[in-house]
């Protein structure tokens, strides 16, 4: 039996949801509990300060942000590639 076009949609919009926030979300707990345990990430063994952790620590962040921005913007846009053009959907995104 063939679907009906809502219910290709339901399944669409249902599919993206779930595959699309789970990264996000887990990357999320991974930077707030690095955040929340900066102090100990940036020192050194015996508690004092280190420099170079430091800078580890900030660009491990800023790059894991930016390369999950970029990748969510990917999935997202090769999902609607896929959606809208590839399945030749009459319905084109605003």
């Amino acid at each position: 039996m063939e679907k009906t076009k809502s219910d290709q949609d339901r399944r669409y919009a249902r599919w993206t949801f779930m595959t699309g926030t789970r990264p996000f979300e887990g990357i999320e707990m991974i930077l707030l509990n690095m955040v929340e345990s900066f102090e100990e990430v940036t020192s050194h063994q015996d508690g004092s300060f280190s420099v170079t952790n430091d800078l580890i620590a900030r660009n491990a962040i800023s790059h894991t942000a930016i390369v999950m921005s970029y990748s969510l913007l990917e999935g997202f846009f090769h999902e609607e590639f896929e959606y809208y053009m590839k399945n030749k959907n009459q319905r084109k995104p605003k």
